[in-house]
């Protein structure tokens, strides 16, 4: 799931969510950021740190 919360925004937090859970997750993930490229960006790389192979070209996001 990805969304953004405009209150997250108002309040100056990071506005964006990706979140996961199952499969090889068995305790689920969540990466935020200020954008949805920051945002993306941190969920690819924790993703990767768990040992699940990320294609680079599913990292390519734009604002």
């Amino acid at each position: 799931m990805i969304r953004v919360e405009a209150e997250r925004m108002r309040d100056g937090l990071p506005a964006w969510t990706f979140a996961t859970s199952g499969g090889p997750l068995r305790d689920g993930m969540r990466a935020d950021g200020a954008s949805v490229a920051e945002c993306m960006g941190r969920a690819l790389l924790r993703l990767r740190d768990a040992g699940l192979r990320v294609s680079p070209s599913d990292a390519v996001f734009r604002d």
